[in-house]
């Protein structure tokens, strides 16, 4: 594996949503309209989820160039609800839900078969929510690897069934991104534990041996195609943009409450790295008419760039900029209004509260890095060591299925 490889490059915020949505569509943030795994601008300030019904573009498994090609899709954000396809489908969910295959019946064939297959998302929500006023305990660290591992091997144990009757497979693994959120401290400089005892050193390991099951089930014309859509590091800590927005009288609140009708910037949902404008028309209680839009952002933007990082004492933001200058295409105004990164990378934007608050952000200490992996198995790839970007991993399966390019992507084919 090791001959063949590289970074793999995501795009201008390392976040699963926007990520595997370009990944396996071909097309930016600007083209697919997903910039986090709710909507950016909600009428009524609450992030809405987005479903497989939101997405305007065809994803790889719905392109008329694989009509007939079978896929097998497996834990992918944004394929819930489920939908027909030329193969079969377990959705990544988000919400609990006894309908998240296609067809409808395949969860009791894999019953049928043993395959005690669960969501990671309700796995994950067990760990770090010590919380006395609702009387629930955490998840002790070890058990919480146990359950994670448990999953992923239902996962695995699935991936390699529809191997048996689909020509691709895609499968989205997740043990090492969560547990990175939780546990990046135990491999951290300084940690006191032997790196063979972290539970990270774990997951990896689980995964090497998951890999060599891939390579045994293949065949001598079979490709097994690995990649990241984010990298990890270090977290200190979440920083509520809100706070700075309300000292900088932007932003007003009530009893902690936000007060939409005296408000001209708020932040973004978490993942999106943003502010948004409170516009006449677009909120229930907007308070910026559309012709004083652009004098109120760039307000906001000059503000935001006089921030200092209350733990650093150095400047809060390396890029402070409206959407149009970091994404392009039909549907950038989906993003939030103002765009903005982080001058330390351990620190993060909290995004809005409403949803930050009900996934225990605090408690994480590893967050996305831009820069993550790329490796691959097969003949197609013998001695290919370059990076890449996100906007390759389409082109480069059209290329391994040996699928003419009829459509424009925004990147191209690794092994081409």
């Amino acid at each position: 594996m090791s001959k063949n490889g590289g970074i793999l490059h995501s795009g201008f915020v390392p976040y699963e949503a926007p990520n595997l949505l370009s990944a396996f569509s071909g097309v930016t943030p600007g083209n697919h309209g997903v910039y986090s795994y709710w909507h950016i601008h909600n009428e009524d300030y609450v992030p809405r989820i987005w479903d497989a019904s939101d997405i305007k573009v065809p994803m790889l498994w719905q392109m008329e160039e694989f009509q007939d090609t079978s896929f097998g899709v497996l834990n992918l954000f944004c394929t819930y609800p489920p939908y027909p396809i030329n193969g079969k489908m377990i959705s990544y969910l988000q919400q609990p839900s006894l309908r998240g295959c296609f067809p409808k019946e395949y969860i009791k064939e894999l019953l049928r078969k043993g395959y005690q297959y669960t969501s990671d998302v309700f796995v994950g929500l067990g760990y770090g929510q010590d919380n006395p006023s609702s009387g629930k305990e955490s998840t002790p660290r070890d058990e919480y690897y146990r359950l994670f591992e448990e999953t992923e091997k239902a996962r695995v144990d699935v991936a390699l069934d529809m191997m048996k009757e689909c020509d691709t497979v895609i499968t989205n693994l997740t043990i090492i991104d969560r547990l990175s959120h939780f546990f990046w401290q135990e491999i951290d400089d300084g940690s006191p534990i032997k790196t063979e005892d972290t539970l990270l050193f774990k997951a990896y390991s689980f995964l090497d041996k998951v890999v060599e099951k891939f390579i045994d089930e293949m065949s001598s014309e079979s490709n097994l195609f690995i990649f990241s859509e984010i990298g990890y590091g270090p977290l200190i800590n979440f920083i509520s943009i809100n706070n700075f927005l309300e000292k900088g009288n932007l932003l007003v609140r009530e009893q902690a409450q936000t007060k939409w009708t005296k408000t001209f910037a708020f932040e973004s949902v978490q993942g999106s790295h943003g502010i948004n404008i409170n516009v006449k028309g677009n909120y229930k209680y907007g308070t910026v008419q559309g012709n004083d839009y652009e004098k109120v952002r760039r307000d906001v933007i000059e503000y935001l760039k006089t921030l200092i990082n209350p733990k650093t004492y150095l400047p809060m933001f390396r890029i402070v900029q409206e959407r149009e200058n970091t994404f392009d295409g039909p549907l950038t105004a989906g993003a939030p209004d103002i765009m903005v990164e982080m001058a330390d990378n351990r620190f993060v934007p909290l995004g809005d509260e409403y949803w930050s608050s009900r996934v225990h952000r605090i408690n994480q200490n590893g967050w996305h890095r831009k820069d993550s992996i790329w490796t691959a198995h097969g003949a197609l790839f013998n001695g290919i060591k370059k990076d890449a970007s996100i906007m390759d991993i389409t082109p480069t399966i059209f290329d391994l299925l040996g699928a003419e390019k009829k459509r424009k992507f925004s990147g191209k084919s690794i092994i081409s």
